[in-house]
């Protein structure tokens, strides 16, 4: 594994850390969150473990539907540091 792989796995799993925190401050479901962005439940659950790399629409419509930005659902993710 490249260390550019390893650098888009950690920003994967971050960012799947601050929806699903998101998510449950909103106090939504993955059911929910499905629903309000057209995204199946089981590929919201694999987003929020950082098993799925996203495109800039599905990141859209999730940070639409849990009513913030995307700069938001970006925040404290920093380059990994070896």
């Amino acid at each position: 594994m490249t260390d550019n792989d390893l650098a888009t796995e950690h920003v994967l799993h971050c960012l799947g850390i601050n929806v699903r925190n998101k998510r449950k401050a909103l106090g939504f479901t993955q059911i929910e969150l499905a629903e309000k962005t057209g995204i199946g439940q089981r590929n919201i659950s694999l987003i929020e473990r950082g098993q799925v790399n996203l495109t800039i629409k599905q990141m859209q419509r999730i940070a639409s539907a849990l009513a913030t930005t995307l700069p938001i659902l970006f925040e404290g993710i920093d380059n990994k540091e070896e």
